[in-house]
């Protein structure tokens, strides 16, 4: 197709032949729709597709919002010419029946990842690490900002924050590739959230990959990490393959649960197997799928003015080192059930789950819940809940707990409640990658702006 979609698909009055529709079809498919992209982790660069091509680059970008509302509603009526044609049989049955699929299918892909189906993704990973030479809170370089993954912007607009300020070009180094990670999401049509891959994840992915000593502090022992709300499994699955690469002793826990917790964990379970199944991660490390459901957790009760001295018999043991979580918290009320799933669920940082781990080793790498939350202009509220349930740390840290129930008691008997460690910004894709060029009309279509926390328990004096 050389023209906008008015002037060069085939008029339906009179109907035209079922070879000429599906030819239409297939090249208007050509054209809007991409081969399932490939995410590369080992750069802070660009999406790129099957043939290299930056996300959002094509013919299609001139293409206005009249010539897509055209497409879709010629798809719409070659479905009803064609449902039509079938009703009536004939010796072109079959012929009419494949111009239905095809311009359903089409008419699907367009109305966004909500209503497509089941869609995989290729995520490429570095040979090794890249060994970093910052930590979480500094700056990452314009591209490594991701910024360029959804739109190839040369340089920021004014208004960016100041965390996107790009640094010496000798900051970092990306290592060459070696492995890959397939990944499946599910089709769109089903409630839970669980079946897609959304942007924080990628980002925090991205950051695992390029900062691991960040996220996973040295160990004598084996390191326990788990990911609440899994999804597709992109974070834990970059955990294990990550830490599998520097030879570390490790066990990773992918969960899920969510309004369809089969459909979803099924799902996870196969991701899983296709990735892990004739390629493990590494001799020492292994990964399983798990159900658990974060907002199943609720706070412990507790009398006025006491912290709750008892935890649940279904609580892990040992507890874990590292909890990773992205997008979590997007309704009223969820930050206090993340709070207590994490509470139940990270180690204090004096628990001792060896003999030869003595407490001075473990205190220089406290455990640590990594969360990544997209600042919706719409969550102001989710995310004043957050700071409540996660404060910040500072002068006052040690002050007098209000809220009892966010208050925990160790294994050394001392109070501990958890708090916001480390903090910042950053820009990124919203994870909304469209199969179309439609939103090249908007500049800032394709992005967002993340918080990321490093959170941890905090010594606070029993109320």
């Amino acid at each position: 197709m050389d023209s906008s979609p008015s002037a060069a698909l085939p008029r339906l009055v009179p109907v035209p032949s079922p070879t000429l529709l599906s030819e239409a079809i297939a090249a208007l498919r050509s054209l809007l729709v991409r081969s399932p992209p490939i995410v590369n982790l080992s750069t802070l660069d660009a999406l790129i597709d099957a043939q290299g091509t930056a996300d959002g680059e094509g013919e299609s970008a001139d293409w206005d919002e009249f010539e897509f509302s055209y497409a879709r509603d010629w798809l719409a009526q070659a479905v009803s010419v064609g449902t039509r044609c079938l009703a009536r049989g004939g010796m072109d049955s079959e012929s009419w029946e494949h111009v239905v699929d095809g311009a359903a299918a089409l008419l699907a892909d367009l109305s966004g990842p909500n209503a497509q189906g089941a869609t995989t993704r290729t995520y490429l990973l570095p040979a090794r690490p890249a060994q970093s030479r910052t930590g979480l809170l500094a700056p990452i370089p314009q591209k490594a900002a991701l910024i360029a993954a959804a739109l190839a912007f040369p340089t920021p607009p004014p208004t960016r924050p100041p965390s996107t300020a790009p640094p010496p070009a000798s900051s970092d180094v990306s290592p060459p590739l070696a492995d890959t990670l397939i990944l499946r999401d599910a089709t769109q049509l089903e409630a839970s959230t669980g079946h897609r891959t959304w942007g924080a994840a990628t980002l925090l992915a991205r950051l695992i990959v390029h900062q691991p000593e960040t996220f996973f502090p040295p160990s004598p022992v084996a390191l326990r990490v788990l990911e609440l709300g899994s999804g597709t499994g992109l974070v834990g699955l970059t955990a294990a393959r990550t830490l599998g690469a520097t030879g570390r002793n490790a066990t990773v826990v992918v969960s899920d649960g969510g309004d369809e917790p089969e459909a979803v964990l099924d799902n996870l379970r196969y991701n899983v197997a296709e990735n892990f199944a004739d390629s493990p991660c590494g001799n020492a490390v292994s990964v399983r799928v798990e159900k658990l459901d974060w907002r199943d957790f609720v706070p412990l009760p507790t009398r006025a003015g006491c912290p709750p001295h008892g935890v649940p018999t279904s609580l892990p043991t040992p507890r874990y080192d590292v909890i990773l979580g992205s997008d979590l918290a997007y309704e009223r009320g969820q930050a206090t059930l993340l709070h207590a799933a994490v509470a139940a669920h990270l180690a204090f940082p004096e628990e001792n789950r060896h003999a030869s781990v003595t407490v001075a080793s473990r205190a220089s790498a406290p455990p640590a819940f990594h969360l990544v939350l997209p600042l919706r202009p719409t969550h102001k509220v989710e995310m004043q809940e957050i700071e409540s349930c996660f404060p910040q740390v500072g002068p006052t840290a040690l002050d007098p707990i209000s809220d009892p129930a966010l208050v925990r008691v160790g294994t050394d008997g001392r109070a501990y409640r958890l708090s916001t460690a480390a903090r910042r910004e950053i820009v990124a894709p919203d994870g909304f990658d469209c199969s179309h060029g439609r939103r090249l009309a908007r500049p800032d279509a394709g992005e967002m702006t993340y918080e990321i926390r490093r959170i941890q328990w905090v010594v606070v004096p029993l109320p």
